[in-house]
């Protein structure tokens, strides 16, 4: 076949149609040196990452963000222990000296659910100790728990938040915030801790002393921090909001002795006669 015939003169059209020819790729070199190219521009956008999507879902800044309360859990245990223990002897301004500008939330939150689990474990060995003195069986009574949950987070979380709503948008005070309420009530709880431990044993006067010296060295904790303050208020009216405080403070004290500090046991089990057996009454012996 003669050479016009040919199909493809490989001779002819190899240096210049199978030379590999640049095509003017936007890829950048690989970082290892080895000529490779690796894609740019925006690949990864489509990818998901949870971190971004977790800040979308809770909100980028403000009381939306977890940056925001995570100052407020950046403390150490011997501090907690510390701000517990001079709730006892309150002698000079808590918030300005203890807390010193650095109020936190993770006390105020565990020192409240310690208490509730004392209360619930003390109370419960009390009352079974008081049932194997009488000779009685006992019966673990969970619905104590619910009722100390109720109690005391009401007590620690609920109310010095409304006291601050209260102190803030009636009274004009705007030196106590809500962290501090709550580290001042949060912290104030510390005596009960001990007052439960000591009044498993069965005696009553005993708990009824212990009760009496929560109560004042609490409240005498509370006071201290929170009469100044309302002393300062614009309005003198605010003053008589110190009465509210002492007496949510007693129904705290009194809800505390009668469902835990009183102690007890089982409740009187009563009897009911079978039909045809004579019951104990005066009439049936004069008969």
């Amino acid at each position: 076949m003669s050479k016009d015939g040919l199909l493809f003169d490989a001779g002819q059209h190899a240096s210049e149609d199978l030379a590999f020819k640049d095509f003017g790729s936007n890829y950048p070199s690989s970082p290892a040196g080895d000529g490779r190219s690796l894609p740019t521009g925006n690949v990864g956008s489509g990818l998901y990452d949870p971190d971004e999507a977790m800040q979308r879902q809770i909100g980028g800044s403000g009381l939306f963000s977890l940056d925001f309360y995570s100052k407020y859990f950046d403390i150490d245990t011997m501090t907690v222990l510390e701000r517990s223990w001079r709730t006892m002897y309150p002698r000079e301004d808590y918030v300005d000296h203890v807390l010193n500008g650095q109020p936190d939330l993770y006390g105020p939150f565990w020192l409240p659910t310690t208490l509730i689990f004392v209360l619930f474990l003390s109370s419960s060995l009390s009352s079974s100790i008081n049932a194997y003195l009488a000779g009685e069986a006992y019966s673990y009574d969970f619905t104590r728990l619910t009722v100390a949950v109720t109690i005391v987070y009401i007590y620690a979380l609920a109310i010095p938040i409304l006291l601050w709503a209260v102190f803030r948008y009636w009274a004009g005070i705007t030196s106590r915030g809500p962290v501090e309420m709550l580290s001042l009530y949060g912290y104030g709880l510390a005596p009960w801790i001990f007052v439960a431990l000591l009044s498993i044993p069965p005696l009553p006067a005993v708990r009824l002393l212990f009760t009496l010296i929560a109560f004042a060295v609490s409240g005498g904790f509370i006071l201290r921090n929170i009469y100044p303050v309302l002393n300062s208020a614009p309005s003198k009216m605010a003053r008589g909001l110190i009465i509210a405080v002492v007496v949510l403070h007693a129904g705290l004290t009194i809800a505390l002795w009668i469902a835990f500090l009183a102690g007890g046991g089982q409740p009187a089990k009563t009897i009911t006669p079978t039909p045809g057996t004579p019951s104990d009454t005066p009439a049936d012996d004069a008969r």
